[in-house]
């Protein structure tokens, strides 16, 4: 309080007791602050819960995208076992069906799994082969080429094409020869993996049989043209060329490396002889019947053979005559020996005239004498017959 000079004199004090208030207001204080980060962890927890709402909408939508994806790849997947199934239904009914031996073996142990009755029949055996390895469906096969082919089909990946391979296949407890024409193709999976191996046969053991018969008896028949010197030839009527045997050209005079062509041939005959050869050459195209003909060629050193040939024409589809097949001979010394006996047979007779001509005139003179008493004369003319005889004789010897 302030004295009379206006300074403070005393100080008036008074008190009243807070405590409970304070506690309260610190209360109050704390509380409020409690709320106040109760709120802000309320605030906190609640953008946390809408961060989360969010994520779950999003996952919820990725999961609804997912679930409508899985069922789009379910729906795909179910079409493609169906379309895969299919697939298999009708390869497996191409298989069985095929007009060809086909075969499926599976995986790495070539596991007989489709097989048709034309494979069967191959192999003579009947379906309780299916699902069995092919080692032990087929154990003939064992020192075979067959196994190693597909291993190396099935590894690699590239198809093998067999060609007249002959096979040793099972039956009745013995093996029968056979040969085939076949096809290993690989078949891959989606990751271009070989799974199975699909085989393709065609038995021809006919034709090669055939073939190796028709070969033998050319073979023999080239050898019996040989034997008897005789050559054989296929002529292009429209070419010119010719398919000729060695025999046959060395009948021209031709070696057998040489070209030999049918205006070779046509120009070594003797040039008085072509125009009778080509004619018989046009009847036989004409009849389709085979042409024979001698005539003489002059070989290039110049010197003169004869020749027997006989030819016949082949014709196309059309009916025209485009081949003509034929043989020859050189008859040469055939020829010789004929003019040499034609010959001898020109002396023979004029030989054999002269005593024959001495007998005739003795037995006449005889005949005119016959009934005059036996005498020199008589002596004479048949000691001239014996001798006209004996000549006779002798050169019918010589002949």
């Amino acid at each position: 309080m302030p004295g009379p000079d206006g300074k403070t004199q005393y100080i008036l004090h008074t008190a009243s007791e807070v405590t409970e208030r304070k506690r309260a207001l610190k209360m109050v204080e704390e509380k409020s602050r409690s709320e106040q980060k109760l709120i802000d962890d309320l605030s906190a927890l609640n953008e946390e819960y809408l961060a989360t709402n969010e994520d779950l909408i999003s996952k919820h939508e990725e999961l609804f995208t997912a679930n409508s994806e899985l069922l789009k790849i379910k729906k795909e997947l179910l079409t493609a076992n169906h379309t895969l199934a299919e697939n298999e239904k009708r390869f497996k009914i191409l298989v069985e069906k095929s007009p060809v031996a086909m075969a499926s073996l599976r995986g790495e142990n070539f596991e007989v799994d489709i097989v048709n009755d034309r494979v069967l029949h191959i192999w003579n055996k009947d379906r309780s082969v299916v699902g069995m390895p092919l080692s032990e469906a087929l154990p003939e096969l064992k020192d075979q080429p067959f196994l190693d082919i597909l291993k190396e089909v099935y590894t690699t990946g590239n198809p093998y094409y067999g060609k007249e391979l002959k096979a040793m296949m099972g039956k009745e407890g013995a093996l029968n020869e056979c040969y085939l024409n076949f096809v290993y193709q690989p078949i891959f999976d989606e990751e271009n993996r070989t799974v199975s191996i699909l085989v393709v046969a065609t038995d021809v053991t006919e034709q090669v049989q055939a073939r190796e018969s028709v070969l033998d008896i050319k073979n023999r028949l080239e050898i019996a043209l040989d034997a008897s010197r005789l050559g054989s030839t296929e002529i292009n009527l429209s070419t010119g060329t010719m398919d000729s045997t060695n025999q046959f050209k060395y009948n021209y005079g031709y070696r057998a490396e040489e070209e030999f062509s049918y205006l070779d041939l046509y120009q070594s005959i003797l040039p008085e002889y072509r125009r009778k050869i080509k004619d018989l050459v046009k009847e036989s195209i004409k009849t389709n019947g085979i042409y024979k003909a001698e005539y003489p060629v002059k070989w290039k050193d110049g010197s003169v053979h004869w020749i027997l040939a006989h030819g016949r024409p082949r014709y196309n589809k059309d009916g025209i005559a485009d081949r003509m097949v034929g043989m020859n001979a050189d008859i040469t010394d055939k020829k010789l020996a004929e003019q040499r006996k034609d010959d001898f047979l020109s002396v023979a007779s004029h030989e054999l005239k002269t005593p024959l001509t001495a007998v005739r005139a003795s037995i006449q003179l005889l005949n005119r004498i016959k009934e005059k008493p036996y005498s020199q004369t008589h002596i004479r003319l048949i000691e001239q017959s014996d001798k006209g005889i004996e000549k006779m004789c002798m050169l019918i010897d010589d002949l």
